[in-house]
């Protein structure tokens, strides 16, 4: 019995800390630091997708190089500000799965702020005070 309960808590701090932030579902836009529109869409199922000046790229299934891949993102609560995680996946399976991540905070219900590396396996873990290209202002769509 005592086992099963440990167990139980154990599964449950974890999904607590690495739950999806439902908050975050929808369509955020904004501008990237030389004012080209940038939408992010995140959808109940974990994907994402990103578009910028035609460009679209993320969800379920896109094309890299003749690579099909996907785009799955995860959140980390547990800490401030928030940890977001873009997970690529080549679906044929050859090639090892990918990240990118970064942070996110909420500015207030409507407009979120967020600072992602796009260098594959690298991370941010705070917000810079300059302004840089990685860091945007989104507002939900």
């Amino acid at each position: 019995m005592k086992k099963g309960f440990v167990l139980f808590i154990l599964i449950l701090i974890s999904s607590l800390s690495f739950a999806q932030d439902k908050k975050l579902v929808g369509t955020w836009k904004g501008n990237d630091s030389q004012g080209t529109e940038i939408k992010f869409i995140f959808d109940t199922e974990g994907y994402i997708t990103m578009s910028s000046d035609g460009l679209e790229v993320g969800g379920k299934n896109f094309d890299v190089n003749g690579i099909t891949v996907s785009m799955k993102y995860e959140t980390d609560l547990s800490q401030t500000p928030h940890k977001l995680t873009y997970i690529l996946t080549d679906l044929s399976g050859a090639y090892p799965t990918v990240t990118m991540s970064g942070v996110y905070q909420y500015i207030n219900a409507n407009s979120i702020k967020f600072r992602i590396n796009p260098n594959l396996g690298e991370s941010y873990d705070s917000f810079v005070d300059e302004v840089d290209e990685d860091t945007f202002i989104l507002k939900r769509e």
